[in-house]
């Protein structure tokens, strides 16, 4: 399938960088409960307030989100910066209200309505809005048509807000000229690299000097108290190993589940990719007029996968290309061909060829998967039932893992030695594995750990086989790492020293025996822009940071901390670009002046307003 038009994330002009900070978050869930904890207030942002419940509802989506994605990577770190977020988005969200409240802005029903009835996911079948479906779905999100709309009304004010901030933004024509200028430069120039680390032979480490930096830095070199541990692990996915069934089971399972086993509707589409609207406008004219699809793809479009084979792709679900050109896609009907569609690749004209509707897969289609679920299911109601065992027999029996493993059918596990800090291991990198490890409970009262949720299906219990103190690392032990840290800080100094003399060097046969003696050689890029990915990132930036030298002399600096750097600039090309660059530079440009604004705003109305957070009740 035509790769590059797919989602997914493009790389961004190095040398700017656009930040841009999506405020607030979603606010799908985010309503009041009649219970305690409504009317909790755990912030006041000047004149407005955030419940508790608010909070709760924002940061429980959060944390499930990200949980979905990172699963056992998750930890308490993660949960606090998860936390802090939630808040911020919505002390941030409460800003932009009360803001825009007294600037009086406000959002007609009809704006309201628009809205609303633009949202695909309340269409039904035949892409229209479905007030039914729109009930439906509420509800099923825990909204109330009125709490939906008055959320709805809030998001329309904040938009509001954000486009009086953003008709502020301007950048000159000129400027936007001079930039891009300087972004497309291209530069030639010979250059040097002197890497301390091919000059360690060059340089002697004297005992003495070891025995120093050991005796002076003595506190630094420690082994820290490690230990080992025995556990048991109770995991659905263990569980799910062990479920029997029959052909019966799994069949019963998926006349249950049938909804859960579609194929998507897939497309498959011709498309005629331009560079410029000006010629798709001239293809598009050529196909009103009946020439073929195929043969201008071949002749016209700048899609090299797909022109040979007439604009022709593969099948595809929707949601799998970029938006424009999966919306208009999916709204074309067999062998029609659309208007001109512009993405960030171009100008496509589009054509439908065919259609695989939606169906519900077979039995014998999905046996495998059916069974997964199958088990999974199985799985999960057994291990809701063991949690409970487990919980109780570790703690009766708190001297040894052996009847808890023997009682619910577990093996015992032993890991190799970490510290506080754990180890690469996905399961000592656990900060509540590593909390349990080292806690007063299984340290020095030597007992079975408490049951450690380490995700929402897996569970831990723990003790410790072994334990070392944290001792002093000898000087024997110490003495090749010394050594050798010692030697690459004189390597550095040397290549310094080394750059610094090629560098003020003007006769021609010295600066050749300096390079000729250490090994060194002059490199020339050739003319490269600022991207260039053939050199070394460290040699470009610096030769794109140096101003041109008239009488071509090098220049150097230490371009990392180990490298030093030499550059001779030869010449200097003008940045070029065409009108769609430039329109593109310039919406990037906006879009970070935008940013700008709106986070300075923000600042500004933060700084000014009266906000309180109350911790201890979060």
């Amino acid at each position: 399938m035509l790769s590059f038009i797919r989602k997914k994330t493009k790389g961004t002009v190095a040398w700017i960088i656009i930040v841009l900070i999506i405020i607030p978050f979603a606010f799908f869930g985010i309503q009041q409960y009649f219970t305690g904890e409504s009317n909790i207030v755990i912030a006041k942002i000047g004149d407005s307030e955030i419940s508790k419940n608010v909070f709760l509802q924002n940061y429980e989506k959060e944390k499930r989100k990200l949980q979905e994605r990172i699963g056992d990577n998750y930890n308490d770190k993660i949960d606090k910066l998860v936390k802090s977020n939630s808040l911020n988005a919505l002390i941030t969200q409460n800003l932009q209200k009360n803001q825009a409240k007294k600037l009086s802005f406000v959002a007609t029903n009809k704006e309201l309505e628009n809205r609303i009835i633009k949202q695909e996911v309340f269409f039904d079948d035949d892409k229209k809005f479905s007030f039914e479906k729109y009930k439906q779905i509420l509800t099923l999100n825990g909204f109330s048509i009125k709490s939906f709309e008055k959320e709805e009304k809030e998001r329309l004010v904040n938009s509001q807000f954000r486009s009086m901030l953003a008709e502020s933004s301007f950048v000159s024509e000129l400027t936007l000229q001079k930039l891009l200028n300087i972004k497309n430069q291209q530069r030639n120039f010979d250059y040097i690299t002197i890497d301390a680390n091919d000059f360690l032979d060059k340089v002697k480490v004297d005992e003495y000097d070891i025995k120093n930096v050991y005796e002076q830095q003595k506190e630094k070199f420690f082994e820290p108290a490690k230990i080992k541990i025995n556990y048991v692990e109770l995991s659905v996915n263990s569980l799910a190993k062990k479920v029997k069934f029959n052909e019966q089971d799994l069949v019963d399972f998926y006349e249950q589940n049938k909804n859960n086993y579609l194929f998507e509707e897939e497309r498959k589409a011709a498309h005629i990719l331009l560079k410029d609207k000006k010629t798709a406008q001239k293809v598009l004219d050529k196909l009103n007029k009946g020439q073929s699809f195929k043969n201008l793809a071949k002749e016209y479009s700048i899609d090299d996968d797909s022109s040979q084979k007439g604009g022709e792709l593969e099948f595809f679900t929707k949601g799998i290309m970029v938006k424009k050109f999966d919306e208009v896609l999916f709204s074309l009907k067999p062998k029609e061909i659309s208007k001109i569609v512009e993405t960030e690749f171009g100008f496509h004209i589009i054509k439908l060829l065919d259609i695989k509707p939606e169906r519900i897969k077979k039995f014998t289609e999905v046996k495998n998967e059916v069974k997964e679920a199958f088990q999974k299911q199985e799985a999960l109601k057994e291990f809701n039932l063991l949690s409970e065992e487990l919980a109780n027999i570790s703690y009766e029996y708190p001297d040894s893992l052996k009847e808890t493993a023997k009682s619910l059918n577990l093996e015992i596990h032993t890991t190799d030695w970490f510290d506080t800090k754990g180890s690469t291991d996905s399961l000592l990198s656990n900060p509540k594995i590593i909390k349990a490890s080292f806690s007063d409970l299984v340290l020095n009262k030597k007992e079975n750990s408490k049951v450690i949720e380490v995700s929402n299906d897996k569970l831990i219990v723990l003790r410790m086989k072994d334990y070392q103190q944290k001792r002093q690392k000898t000087f024997t032990e110490m003495k090749g790492e010394i050594k050798k840290e010692i030697a690459i800080k004189l390597a550095i100094q040397f290549v310094q020293d080394l750059g610094e003399k090629i560098k003020t060097t003007t006769n021609r046969k010295d600066f050749n025996n300096l390079l000729s003696d250490n090994n060194l050689h002059v490199k020339k890029s050739g003319f490269i822009g600022r991207l260039n990915e053939d050199l070394k990132p460290e040699i470009v930036n610096f030769a794109f940071s140096v101003s041109k030298i008239k009488n071509k002399k090098y220049k150097g600096s230490m371009i990392s901390e180990e490298i030093y750097g030499l550059v001779k600039i030869k010449d200097v090309k003008k940045g070029k670009w065409d009108e769609e660059e430039f329109k593109s530079f310039k919406t990037s440009v906006l879009n970070a002046e935008n940013s700008a604004i709106y986070l300075n705003t923000l600042r500004l109305i933060k700084e000014n307003t009266d906000i309180k957070v109350f911790s201890n009740r979060l």
